[in-house]
């Protein structure tokens, strides 16, 4: 058996009942190395629990795997229901502030062209120049009271 009083990394880590030469020189060839890694292989045994600790191991990361990736599912989902439904919330909160949506001005830009005053791009500029000019109109002028 080798002496584990000196220093790990000491040629003479190799003398002793491994190494089947009374040399105090470390092997010097791969066939001497080989035959003190086959001596040692009596000696580095696995304990009979170690199978099945690995495969538990194996199994409860796997679990925590799934439990972070359902959990982000979770998270993003959630956060993607708030960020959709917030535009809905904030109208219905704030009616001063809501406006027109896509439906409304197009009807406004198609009652133009049907009255034959502009033509189907110049109306659609209108009517954004309007909605643009009532939006304006429904903000709070400086020095007035907030909306509620």
């Amino acid at each position: 058996m080798p002496s584990f009083n000196h220093n790990p990394f000491s040629p003479d880590l190799f003398n002793g009942d491994l190494s089947k030469s009374n040399s105090s020189e470390p092997p010097s060839d791969f066939a001497q190395l080989e035959s003190i890694v086959r001596a040692a292989a009596s000696y580095a045994q696995p304990t009979e629990d170690l199978r099945p600790r690995v495969i538990e191991a194996a199994r409860d990361a796997r679990r925590m795997q799934r439990l972070n990736r359902s959990l982000g599912s979770l998270s993003f989902a959630v956060l993607l229901a708030i960020i959709m439904g917030l535009p809905g919330y904030l109208a219905a909160a704030f009616p001063k502030v809501a406006s027109a949506d896509s439906e409304e001005l197009h009807r406004r830009a198609t009652h133009k062209v049907v009255k034959g005053s502009v033509d189907a791009p110049w109306a659609l500029f209108e009517v954004f120049s309007d909605l643009r000019r009532e939006q304006a109109s429904r903000l709070p002028q400086a020095g007035s009271k907030p909306l509620k």
